[in-house]
């Protein structure tokens, strides 16, 4: 068994706490069951009591099947659910075959958030040549705006060990309007550690899309070796969530490294939209510090820097510690201030970056 409780606080946000109890029982070699009591609360909200059930069972050495659902109820007649039922089975080391539902939503007097998809995932072959397909489809519904359908359906194949292919296409279906994108692209395994991924993103026709709209986007990674990772990026007109394409260009470089007991994870990100204010810049660099296997500290440092008329730069800071002892106990502390400067350079606290956060948790 497991308890855990959590604390934070965000000047955006308020306080949120949440306190919680989860146990697992080995029923069986093939069968395991697990349970959770939780409560959550915020300052400006009512609490919400959860309880869920889960189950994981395997029929035989190359099936599982799992199931899960999770229920929250508040004082007055807000409800929230998550259920998810996913079937995986591999009869073969180059087959694999995964089928999903799941169901995510809160319910409230006088609107509903929810989402419902269906999911699959088919893999053939091994590491080096394979064929995959996955996707998603289901309905979506959010507060304020009409329900609709969105899908998503990708194939990715790779005949040699040097390149693969791959194709996608997300629709969305709201009412009596849609529209639909289509993705192409290539990845090239030039070496080992050295990956070059090339996309091209077409709107449909029935969104009147041209090739003037389309959007493109380039990838490289690099790794020399194993404790050293390189990366960078180009999108024009990259994709959002519900599959339209924006205006905006995204350039990205950045590092990963570790030596010894210190990591370093470091990007810069420049955005360019023709039509905002202004080009927005970001820096993000986090440190890691592991003292043995129990300890680690971390530190962050973030800036942003334009986007906004009114606040024009952005800083933050980052910093925690995380402690465990023995097999049975474990400790986090962690926090983040952030601050705004406006075009005349005076400071102000920042709510979207100002956060901090305790947990422990006990296992017996």
């Amino acid at each position: 068994m497991r308890l855990g409780v959590r604390q934070s606080d965000s000047a955006k946000y308020g306080r949120f706490r949440r306190v919680s109890a989860e146990t697992q029982w080995q029923l069986h070699p093939r069968v395991q069951v697990s349970g959770e009591v939780g409560h959550r609360s915020a300052d400006e909200a009512p609490g919400i009591f959860t309880y869920g059930l889960g189950l994981a069972a395997r029929p035989t050495s190359t099936v599982l099947f799992e199931a899960s659902q999770q229920q929250g109820v508040t004082q007055s007649t807000a409800r929230e659910r998550n259920r998810l039922v996913r079937v995986t089975a591999q009869p073969s080391s180059v087959f694999r075959a995964q089928l999903g539902f799941q169901d995510n939503a809160l319910e409230e007097p006088d609107r509903l958030a929810a989402t419902r998809n269906a999911l699959w995932n088919f893999q053939a072959g091994g590491n080096r040549r394979y064929v995959k397909l996955d996707g998603h489809s289901g309905l979506v519904t959010r507060p304020g705006q009409d329900p609709y359908l969105e899908s998503l359906y990708r194939v990715e194949v790779r005949p040699a060990g040097a390149f693969s292919l791959f194709t996608s296409l997300r629709e969305v279906e709201q009412k009596d309007a849609g529209h639909s994108l289509l993705g192409l692209g290539t990845t090239l395994f030039l070496r080992k550690g050295v990956e070059v991924t090339a996309t091209h993103r077409q709107p449909g026709e029935d969104t009147g899309g041209k090739n003037d709209a389309a959007g493109q986007g380039l990838q490289l990674k690099l790794a020399p070796s194993g404790s050293l990772k390189l990366f960078g990026g180009y999108n024009f007109r990259p994709e959002d969530p519900r599959g339209a394409l924006l205006d905006e260009t995204h350039q990205t470089l950045g590092l990963e490294t570790q030596v010894g007991s210190v990591a370093l994870l470091g990007s810069m990100t420049y955005l360019d939209r023709p039509t905002s204010v202004a080009s927005e810049q970001r820096w993000d660099l986090l440190a890691t510090l592991s003292l043995g296997d129990a300890t680690r500290l971390f530190a962050g440092y973030r800036t942003r820097e334009g986007g906004l008329a009114d606040r024009v730069f952005g800083r933050s800071y980052r910093f925690g510690v995380s402690q465990g002892v023995g097999t049975s106990f474990f400790l986090l502390l962690e926090g983040e201030v952030g601050y705004a400067f406006d075009p005349a350079g005076a400071r102000s606290l920042d709510p979207d970056s100002t956060r901090a956060q305790a947990r422990f948790g006990l296992k017996f």
